[in-house]
């Protein structure tokens, strides 16, 4: 039997369904079975997975080809395909082309369309696709907004990802642990004492701080001269069990 790197298990498992898929898609098209719009959907979800946009895109077509009509999830298999593959202009296509079949967008439609203006640098019009989202009323999560927040980081633009962290809560959206972690190491590096402790104490309530969280809150109530608090989030890491960074820095990209 192969031995399969457990770092890669997930790999595996997935090349093995795309497998087992496409050979139970082959199979129903050489006996003649009916194959409905489920079973393209899975086969577009997978092409999209891998990458695979030109043959995600050509199963769509004969799709409609076939006489049948993609429903919502159908579409938003291949706006995702297209963002997973970056190519932005062909995501939007397909949203345009889902509205004009009367399939208004879904949470998951717009994060797809944002994830592809933000791969492609679009970042005006991926902050546009949140308005409308906001406009259409459906409801946001916090990975709508992380995208575009992530996105100004990488490009140093500290000002503009605070200020799409704002609108996030302005609309009532919490952060998510991977958003508290990324936004507090910018207060770190930048020296944002006030920001990274209002951001621990308004998620302490809702989210399970990590040692991360913790280790650099504690650094920064210690660097504000706050021993009491300090010395609570010392106390929390003691009964939580988690390790606590002792060599973190504030200020290090001052």
């Amino acid at each position: 039997m192969a031995h399969v790197d457990p770092g890669f298990g997930w790999l595996h498992a997935f090349s093995v369904r795309y497998a087992q898929a496409f050979e139970m898609f082959a199979v129903a098209q050489e006996l003649g079975l009916p194959i409905d719009e489920k079973m393209y959907t899975n086969m577009l979800s997978l092409y999209g997975k891998a990458g695979r946009h030109h043959e995600a895109s050509l199963m769509f077509k004969r799709m409609k080809e076939d006489g049948i009509r993609p429903g919502k999830i159908s579409f938003n298999s291949m706006i995702n395909a297209y963002a997973t593959s970056g190519l932005y202009s062909e995501a939007k296509s397909i949203f345009q082309e889902m509205q004009d079949c009367s399939h208004a967008p879904d949470s998951f439609s717009y994060l797809a369309l944002i994830r592809a203006y933000t791969e492609a640098k679009l970042y005006t019009e991926a902050e546009e696709a949140i308005q409308m989202m906001l406009n259409s009323n459906t409801t946001p999560s916090c990975p709508h907004f992380s995208h575009l927040i992530f996105a100004f980081l990488k490009e140093g633009q500290i000002g503009e990802a605070q200020r799409i962290y704002n609108q996030m809560k302005e609309a009532s959206v919490a952060p998510d642990l991977a958003c508290c972690r990324t936004m507090m190491r910018m207060y770190m590096e930048h020296g944002l004492m006030d920001e990274g402790i209002s951001l621990y104490e308004t998620t302490r309530g809702s989210l399970k701080p990590d040692s991360f969280i913790l280790s650099a809150v504690f650094h920064l109530y210690e660097h504000a001269g706050r021993e009491s608090e300090a010395q609570d989030v010392l106390d929390a890491i003691s009964v939580s069990g988690t390790s606590f960074l002792r060599n973190m820095k504030i200020g290090s990209k001052l």
